[in-house]
């Protein structure tokens, strides 16, 4: 059982908003990471193929590095 327990009307789930600049998101993400999000878009729009402004959804585990000192 979870302790989050939202009550009816007390959260919203949107996708109605703009995409983050590039420059945001490298406040938060490695340029490695942002290039291998970039690369899988490309090659999932070539999946796609040519026209196609949509697909399925494709989850993907996002890479998580381990640094050892």
């Amino acid at each position: 059982m979870s302790s989050f327990d939202p009550q009816d009307g007390e959260l919203e789930v949107t996708s109605d908003f703009d995409k983050a600049p590039v420059e945001v998101l490298a406040r938060v993400h490695s340029n490695d990471y942002l290039q291998f999000v970039t690369d899988l878009a490309k090659q999932m729009a070539a999946i796609a193929g040519p026209g196609q402004k949509q697909m399925a959804p494709v989850p993907f585990t996002p890479q998580v590095g381990w640094v050892q000192k």
